[in-house]
């Protein structure tokens, strides 16, 4: 079995959480590569050479990484023809406000249905506000978004919103799927 895990990250809680996957799938004996979806776009042989497939990205101000968007576009046929799981994260989803809980669960279904693949899968996971990472003018405005979301944030401490008992559930209803068993669509 080859399985991939592909993912997009700007400021790197996508990449963590492809990272802490990986290593959940390693732990039950799955080998596993783990790309970037550039990475992916450049070695296209990849991607066709694999029987199972995790596929995230972030969300950002409604959309999903271009990159992440080129990879399932062009290899939607191949996705459709093995297991496959896809995780978005998005600030939305550590939010107080259901709204903006709602909405980020929206933008996931709405590229799944737009894009026509059909992961076996899926899950929206709160991220990271890296206000170590941010310029004066972001960090002023995550800054604004969070506050208006109900969290409770400072401007000189990063924030890590991932349930990380949600990533373990999601790595172990993937595993679940490639042993035959039977998986819910969403943990």
């Amino acid at each position: 079995m080859k399985t991939l895990i592909a993912y997009a990250s700007r400021h790197g809680q996508t990449q963590k959480i492809a990272a802490a996957l990986r290593q959940q799938l390693q732990e039950v004996g799955i080998a596993c590569q783990l790309l970037t979806c550039q990475e992916l776009l450049v070695r296209r042989e990849d991607l066709p050479l694999t029987t199972a497939v995790i596929l995230g990205s972030p969300v950002y101000y409604g959309a999903y990484d271009r990159k992440f968007q080129a990879v399932v576009t062009r290899h939607r046929d191949h996705l459709n023809s093995v297991p496959t799981a896809f995780f978005s994260v998005c600030f939305g989803t550590g939010s107080s406000n259901q709204t903006e809980r709602t909405t980020a669960d929206e933008i996931s279904a709405q590229f799944v249905q737009r894009t026509g693949w059909q992961p076996q899968l899926t899950h929206v996971f709160a991220g990271a506000l890296r206000y170590s990472q941010y310029g004066w003018f972001k960090k002023r405005l995550v800054y604004w978004m969070a506050k208006r979301a109900g969290l409770k944030t400072d401007l000189d401490r990063d924030l890590e919103l991932t349930d990380w008992a949600q990533v373990q559930a999601f790595g172990n209803q993937f595993i679940d799927g490639l042993m035959g068993k039977p998986i819910a669509s969403k943990i």
